[in-house]
């Protein structure tokens, strides 16, 4: 569930920042955003109906397995000339940092999501809660 959790937390940044060639967020369908909609909503669903409830350790495993894929798809795209996770096209990130490598890209990008997925773990962490 830890994968559904984290990865679910990745639609709503999906909906916030639409990733890809920044001349194409205008050309994005409504799939795209029912997709990413449906995706983050997953998180809360596991919460409240599978009663899951995130750990550190989870927040650690996620970010590693990111990272991997991230990484493996850099060779990917490449052979198969495709652009997985926006390895090559990226975005706004492109803007700020031009020619910037897909190694380096990846890089930022897990480590940010790393942030991401521990503020979403926080969000249900039980010892954080007030008592009243």
């Amino acid at each position: 569930m830890p994968f559904l959790f984290f990865w679910g937390a990745t639609g709503l940044a999906g909906i916030i920042y639409p990733n890809g060639p920044i001349d194409n967020i205008a050309n994005l369908t409504e799939t795209f955003f029912i997709d990413h909609y449906l995706l983050a909503i997953t998180p809360f669903y596991l919460v409240l109906y599978e009663s899951y409830v995130p750990t550190k350790k989870d927040v650690y495993k996620i970010t590693v397995l990111m990272a991997i894929m991230l990484y493996i798809f850099i060779p990917i795209n490449y052979v198969l000339n495709t652009d997985y996770f926006y390895l090559k096209d990226q975005s706004i990130f492109g803007v700020l940092f031009p020619n910037s490598s897909s190694l380096f890209f990846a890089t930022v990008h897990y480590l940010v999501a790393f942030g991401f997925f521990y503020l979403y773990y926080l969000l249900y962490d039980k010892s954080l809660k007030v008592s009243r």
